[in-house]
């Protein structure tokens, strides 16, 4: 069995917009101060004039936006100068800094030099180019001709991040770049106006019809399309259209992207592959029953991962449905019973965990993960039994004071008859050493209460405890 011992574990540092939800942010609408016409938004467009107040320190923010990051800068700055710099002044003389970059680029965009391309490192061959359907993680910069900091950096911001190719979260250009590359390559764009931001540009910081440079670093993709496009379909029409070992095909490529997300400890990203390739199979016709016990043993593999990863990110009751379908293929898996048992601990269910755990036990005496779960859960059994017996005791010694404090009444009413003669002293406060039992500094206490006084007990530094009385202050 694998070693679970330490659930806690950090999430991935990748910033994920894969999974975008758009939600309404009402304390930032921007009012328009011109009128819009229909006729001009179907024809060449419009230019909105936003009504913004700046806020103080906005613009100077701005300007200081990248000033904490001269390394990155100087990194990047230093990546372009990848060709000898007297050979570039003497070949491109009366050239501007895109076109001299041009020179070393080819076009893959079809012919129309929209997006233009160099290979900076060569990425590996065995996985092949980007599919098109595929959930990519890269660090990018952006930056436009003339400038020396880039307008967008992943690599500034200190995460890389992970897209989905045709969420159209991506420029064209980036997209087209991006399909041609190779895991780990690192490569340089060219993109026309065109295939970036368009004839209007994104005011201020990108103008109307400008072009940019792109420098990608593929660091990450996994086909997703296949599993995607299957569950976009009713059940009935795919069974009719797609077999047992079609279907099989693409669950193995989900459980092989979820394997590789669980690797790099990115758990989330793995159940969402999980996910999909259990709802396929439960979702699919059989034909004999070589197909079902195929299918079960993918099930088993499936439940058993999607609870490892429930468990890393904190999701137990997830975790016990899972651990539950995959009892039910097996009835005695030890790693069933395992996480199933460390699930319920997490929920607070200790003698359905110590059950489960057992079980794990009997069947794996020597895994020591089980063990130490074991170990672990009787001692913090052993800890709770402990307080909630000193609690209890707590509670009788309570009792018993209250019962002793009603017959104390003389000592009570003695202090506050001493209290009410300090009430009369121009003295700010008075002191007693701390030798009251428990019954009788409750009763100073209730004396004190009753004429509005303080009470504190106080340490000096010679560890020598006492009593202070202080008068409250009238206003």
């Amino acid at each position: 069995m694998e070693n679970l011992e330490n659930p806690d574990v950090a999430d991935d540092d990748v910033l994920d917009y894969t999974d975008q939800v758009y939600t309404e942010d009402k304390s930032h609408k921007i009012r328009i101060s011109n009128g819009i016409s229909l006729r001009d938004l179907n024809s060449d467009g419009i230019v909105f004039h936003p009504e913004i107040e700046e806020e103080a320190g906005r613009e100077e923010g701005s300007r200081n936006y990248f000033s904490n990051h001269l390394e990155e800068i100087e990194k990047l700055l230093a990546e372009r100068q990848v060709e000898d710099e007297e050979e570039d002044l003497a070949e491109n003389e009366n050239l501007s800094e895109f076109e001299a970059a041009m020179r070393k680029m080819k076009d893959i965009s079809g012919g129309d030099g929209g997006v233009m391309k160099r290979v900076v490192l060569d990425g590996l061959q065995t996985p092949g180019s980007v599919p098109a359907d595929s959930t990519i993680t890269i660090h990018y910069s952006l930056q436009l001709e003339g400038q020396d900091e880039p307008f967008d950096s992943s690599v500034l911001r200190g995460r890389p991040e992970r897209y989905k190719l045709g969420d159209g979260q991506l420029i064209e250009g980036l997209e087209v770049g991006v399909r041609t590359m190779k895991k780990g390559e690192k490569a340089q764009f060219l993109i026309d106006w065109m295939y970036a931001y368009g004839q209007y540009g994104c005011p201020p910081r990108i103008p109307p019809r400008t072009a940019c440079m792109a420098l990608v670093e593929l660091l990450d993709f996994v086909e997703e399309g296949q599993a995607e496009a299957l569950l976009a379909m009713g059940v009935e029409d795919r069974n009719k259209k797609h077999n047992y070992p079609d279907t099989e095909k693409v669950v193995r490529i989900e459980h092989n992207n979820g394997n590789n997300y669980v690797r790099k400890e990115e758990w989330k990203m793995a159940l969402r592959h999980y996910d999909r390739g259990i709802k396929l199979l439960q979702e699919v016709s059989l034909a004999n029953r070589e197909e079902e016990e195929r299918r079960q043993r993918i099930l088993l593999k499936l439940q058993l991962n999607t609870a490892h990863c429930c468990l890393k990110v904190k999701w137990p009751k997830k975790a016990c449905i899972a651990c539950r379908e995959a009892l039910d293929i097996e009835k005695e898996n030890t790693k069933a019973l395992f996480r199933f048992g460390k699930a319920k601990r997490m929920l607070e269910d200790y003698d359905s965990a110590k059950e489960l755990l057992t079980k794990a036990q009997r069947r794996a005496p020597q895994d020591m993960s089980i063990a130490e779960e074991l170990r672990s859960l009787e001692d913090q059994l052993s800890r709770e039994k402990n307080n909630e017996k000193a609690l209890c005791m707590n509670m009788f010694k309570t009792a018993g004071d209250v019962k002793r404090d009603q017959v104390e009444g003389e000592f009570y009413s003695t202090m506050l008859q001493e209290l009410e003669l300090f009430q009369e002293q121009p003295e700010n406060e008075m002191s007693f050493p701390a030798q009251f039992s428990v019954v009788e500094m409750k009763a100073v206490r209730a004396a004190a209460n009753k004429l509005e006084m303080e009470v504190r007990m106080e340490e000096d530094h010679r560890g020598n405890k006492k009593v202070r009385v202080i008068k409250s202050v009238r206003e």
